[in-house]
């Protein structure tokens, strides 16, 4: 607790990593996956409260230094990889505390093995320790994945122009088919499923012509839709669908959801 007879900066100072120690611990979700508390100056991680699955799996008694070689592997980018080094050096942070940058944020694309596409947002607090007077850092990062999938959904959506839309995780082979809610102009899940494939061939044999149907199954299953997204992001292919009494002729377009190339859609 802050003492009367302290300067206005050291009341201040003693105030927010108070702060930070009892948001450190406070039992809300926001999406966390992991929390860290570090002290910069002695190379040590204090703490580390590994809250999500998807989180990172450590010794929170090792070294700051130690530690963040872990977290450096974690982003699915390159530039991404060699961002969070160059941001989350201990020297940098010091060096960030000295000149004042007490807080910044960092997001980036995390790898996963099973899961479609994970965006990961780290917010990272400086403070000043008034007891060691030694610069610690409090570290929170939550999961931002709906947020950006939202983004890129609808940058891809208007760059094509089209209204029906599936999203499908390659790895795990499931999918999310969205439709336009023409009463509010905006997105809706219609279904979902954890076997693309086999939906796909239940969707083929019940809407397009019989005589056809081998030929579209083939054209939309998972294996050749990745054999020629590798080539270029687009693939596409048409075939007739029976639309109540009518026949239409259907182009389907497939892309990759972004540069992980975990997750395409089509349209």
């Amino acid at each position: 607790m802050a003492s009367a007879g302290m300067l206005p900066e050291e009341k201040e100072a003693q105030q927010q990593y108070e702060h930070e120690i009892a948001y450190i611990h406070a039992d809300d979700n926001k999406n966390f996956i992991a929390k860290a508390h570090n002290d910069l100056t002695a190379n040590q991680m204090l703490e580390y409260i590994r809250i999500s699955e998807n989180a990172a799996r450590l010794d929170s008694q090792i070294s700051y230094d130690d530690g963040c070689k872990i977290f450096e592997q974690l982003p699915a980018l390159p530039e991404d990889r060699e961002s969070y080094a160059q941001l989350f050096n201990r020297q940098a942070l010091l060096k960030a505390y000295r000149e004042g940058k007490h807080n910044f944020s960092f997001e980036c694309r995390r790898n996963q093995d099973i899961h479609a596409v994970t965006w990961v947002n780290t917010d990272v607090r400086l403070c000043l320790n008034p007891a060691s007077q030694h610069i610690e850092s409090f570290m929170y990062s939550y999961d931002v994945t709906d947020k950006h999938l939202r983004q890129q959904l609808m940058t891809n959506l208007r760059d094509l122009g089209y209204k029906h839309l599936g999203m499908i995780n390659i790895a795990s082979n499931s999918a999310t088919y969205y439709g336009m809610d023409p009463n509010f102009d905006r997105w809706q899940v219609w279904m979902e499923t954890d076997d693309y494939s086999t939906s796909t061939v239940q969707i083929i044999r019940n809407t397009v012509p019989q005589d056809e149907q081998e030929a579209v199954i083939e054209e939309t299953k998972l294996s050749t839709i990745v054999e020629n997204l590798q080539a270029t992001w687009e693939y596409s292919c048409s075939y007739n669908r029976m639309k109540g009494n009518q026949l239409r002729r259907i182009l389907v377009q497939y892309r990759y959801l972004d540069k992980t190339k975990k997750t395409f859609f089509y349209a």
